[in-house]
């Protein structure tokens, strides 16, 4: 086996990894949502839904930590901030189905994305950014099947085109 293919491989055992951390982030949230709505209710059977656009979750200080929305454009977003209220994750499904996993420096800038893209013209895939946002490795396959992996170095060139 390659150094290549090896590469590859891993890089496509952390995106498998990523994915259920994705799936997992989301349950956590909504059950903490559906726990913290109902928790002043003590004996009361739950409601059986509870509708809302935005539903944020604070630490015992008030800063808001955790958030589940719905954005303008309709995308449901499950967000994750520090203590200085910086999102660091983003869990988000778009109206079209596009779903994706943000995760972002102290200054806020998206540094990991995993983007799982049903349309053909998108590929499905992992990329790493720098810290001026821009994509250092992608790890993806387009909507044929065909994977690609792609490294930059700092100035844009490309190092590494797989396959070419």
């Amino acid at each position: 086996m390659s150094e290549l293919e090896r590469r590859v491989e891993r890089l496509e055992g952390r995106l498998r990894h990523w994915q259920r951390i994705a799936g997992g982030l989301m349950g956590a949230v909504a059950l903490l949502g559906l726990v913290g709505a109902t928790s002043g209710q003590q004996g009361a059977p739950p409601p059986e839904e509870i509708r809302t656009r935005r539903l944020v979750l604070s630490d015992e200080n008030g800063r808001a930590r955790a958030a589940l929305a719905i954005n303008d454009e309709g995308m449901a977003i499950i967000a994750l901030m520090d203590g200085a209220r910086h999102t660091r994750a983003a869990l988000y499904v778009a109206e079209d189905g596009a779903t994706g996993l943000s995760l972002a420096d102290a200054s806020q800038k998206p540094r990991v994305r995993l983007e799982l893209n049903d349309a053909s013209d998108r590929p499905t895939g992992l990329i790493l950014q720098d810290a001026e946002e821009k994509a250092r490795a992608e790890l993806t396959v387009g909507a044929n099947g065909a994977p690609r992996l792609k490294l930059t170095d700092p100035s844009g060139k490309v190092i590494l085109n797989a396959p070419e």
